[in-house]
């Protein structure tokens, strides 16, 4: 698959709890092997700033 596109609802929320969202965890570091793009949608803007960083 050249360049996969990955969207995601929800997204990493907690650093140390595998189960709050490391989706994105993973396959972020999938896609940037892969060259493709991830993207997370949540309606927290607290989760999507932790996400962020």
């Amino acid at each position: 698959m050249q360049k996969p596109v990955v969207v995601e609802t929800g997204c990493i929320r907690a650093e140390d709890d595998f189960t709050a969202g490391w989706f994105a965890g993973v396959f972020g570091l999938w896609v940037d092997a892969h060259g493709g793009t991830l993207d997370s949608v949540d309606m927290s803007r607290a989760n999507v700033s932790f996400a962020r960083k």
